[in-house]
């Protein structure tokens, strides 16, 4: 892995002239501005997510060196709130999310926190945090954006928000059994009700932001979710397999002991093969599918742990799962 680089000419004070390698890419945000996610499109634009005011480009044209060939950079600060669209090379766009009066002037985003997003299918983006506005509009800590950066009125129509902060979002594509694809979005938080409706700091919703009427969350004991997100556990076959994979500082669910990891499958029910009686500590922050060593289904966890099942862990396990026997080996 290497920053790609490209050699630009710089003038001293002097006038004399240098040949120096610099970073291609110019992009990017003032240093205390936080980027918490970024995405790539289709046509090759990057969209960036966070907790920002300013767009902040090295301009190198108007950049100048020492006569150690260290740079005293230039550079070029645009307004750029909660969400920007960058070329390849990290030059903002100006023709997504700005004023219609002044495109140097940036639409207001929100003034809360964002804390998590996810890019959809259709590149639509769901924002999420503790905020309760964004571009002047009331929401409640998430918003969809449109592929075009606007505030997605039919989304917000349909979700009403949480009353606490949501602090995570994940978004999963998978086939059901007829075959359709379905898209699942994943939310996470301090919240204990979402549209109004009781909940346990979890909710799955479909791209419109409709609830999952299928999936029901069983009672939670001993503490709280940090992570959850939905996994396709036989993506190497013909026929999908989604469950949800959990993590917190739970201790119970649905009254059964169960030590900070569990496995759900799209009702909510626990899957009890898929499931390890040793405590888990710590936290996830990412589940993937992956074929093992041994080329079969496994499960790829990645995050802040250090104990899996009783066993000493350094942040990341394999986990098989075998689909066709009553087992979960690790």
């Amino acid at each position: 892995l290497t920053i790609k680089t490209e050699t630009k000419k710089f003038s001293d004070y002097t006038g004399k002239t240098y040949d120096i390698s610099v970073p291609a890419f110019v992009g990017g945000t003032m240093m205390s501005e936080k980027i918490i996610r970024a995405f790539s499109t289709s046509d090759g634009k990057i969209i960036a997510i966070g907790n920002f005011t300013v767009h902040r480009m090295t301009d190198y044209g108007n950049t100048t060196c020492d006569a150690n060939k260290r740079l005293l950079a230039a550079e070029i600060l645009t307004p750029a709130r909660s969400v920007m669209r960058m070329d390849e090379i990290g030059q903002l766009d100006k023709t997504y999310r700005r004023s219609l009066q002044n495109e140097e002037e940036s639409l207001p985003g929100t003034t809360g926190e964002i804390k998590d997003a996810c890019m959809l299918s259709d590149e639509s983006l769901i924002i999420v945090g503790a905020f309760t506005s964004f571009d002047g509009k009331p929401v409640w800590n998430i918003v969809k954006l449109d592929k075009n950066g606007q505030v997605d009125d039919a989304f917000q129509s349909v979700v009403g928000g949480a009353n606490g902060d949501i602090n995570r979002i994940t978004c999963t594509s998978f086939k059901d059994e007829n075959g359709m694809e379905q898209e699942r979005i994943v939310l996470v938080g301090s919240f204990t009700t979402f549209n109004g409706q009781p909940a346990q700091g979890m909710v799955i919703l479909d791209a419109e932001g409709n609830p999952d009427p299928g999936f029901v969350l069983k009672e939670l004991e001993g503490g709280i979710l940090n992570f959850a997100k939905i996994v396709d556990l036989n993506a190497n076959g013909e026929t999908a397999m989604p469950h949800v994979v959990i993590s917190g500082t739970i201790t119970k669910y649905d009254g059964i002991t169960r030590q900070g990891f569990l496995i759900l499958d799209m009702k909510g029910d626990a899957i009890q093969r898929f499931n390890v009686p040793g405590r888990f500590y710590g936290q996830l922050y990412d589940a993937q599918y992956s074929l093992t060593s041994d080329n079969v289904n496994g499960l790829l966890l990645t995050g802040d742990f250090s104990s899996f099942d009783g066993k000493r862990m350094n942040n990341i396990v394999m986990l098989k799962v075998d689909l066709a026997e009553n087992t979960n080996n690790e």
